[in-house]
């Protein structure tokens, strides 16, 4: 049953639609800061399938997309998350938005790290919604801003609470399964002295320092 259902589902998944919609997401430049021309293309493509869409203006003029597929029980839940901001074009060899097909490759900027990624999310959303699978949980897709920047975009999905109880990054992987991310941790400490240059630390006098982490 279940198998059935899934291929049911994957069976609505063509692969020049893929290739399609990501040449579509490569042509829209999206550099960190500037992400409202795709952020407005998404959630038009969302709300033409049908899905409930909100924009969630993280920073001024650059919102996270979030669409949502809602399940009967509203649980498990399934997040699948990708950013729609990419780093800087100059210094590229090829155009950066010509979304050039070369030898079964797509050339341009983004076209990995991640509009394939966000491609592929939104089409596997989408088949999922025209099969009409019965979910339990609901099936929430968020596109969010500046992952090349501080990552502020998926810093609000935090804030606004929006948990599930799964969720698929769609980070180029070479299509390996990754279950764990670095992460960071920021401490602050209040050091009371005489300041010195590395090059002279005996010119230097610590007084006091805070508990290090250690402690």
């Amino acid at each position: 049953m279940r198998e059935g259902l899934v291929s049911e589902a994957l069976d609505r998944i063509r692969r020049e639609d893929v290739v399609k919609l990501c040449r579509d997401l490569v042509r829209i430049p999206s550099e960190t800061g500037h992400e409202s021309e795709i952020a407005d293309f998404i959630s038009g493509l969302l709300e033409g399938w049908g899905f409930e869409v909100k924009k969630y203006e993280v920073a001024e003029g650059r919102p996270n997309v979030i669409g949502f597929l809602r399940g009967s029980a509203g649980s498990p839940s399934l997040m699948l998350n990708g950013h729609m901001d990419t780093v800087p074009i100059e210094g590229m060899t090829v155009d950066p938005l010509a979304a050039e097909v070369r030898d079964g490759k797509i050339y341009g900027r983004g076209a990995a790290d991640m509009k394939g990624g966000l491609a592929s999310m939104l089409l596997a959303a989408k088949a999922v919604k025209d099969s009409e699978v019965p979910l339990n949980g609901d099936l929430v897709i968020a596109a969010v801003i500046d992952e090349e920047g501080r990552g502020l975009g998926t810093s609000h999905l935090r804030k606004l609470g929006l948990k599930t109880e799964y969720g698929i990054v769609v980070e180029p992987t070479s299509l390996d399964i990754v279950i764990a991310h670095k992460g960071e941790r920021v401490f602050e400490l209040t050091v009371k002295g005489k300041p010195a240059h590395g090059s002279t630390p005996e010119l230097g006098c610590l007084l006091y320092t805070s508990p290090s982490p250690r402690d």
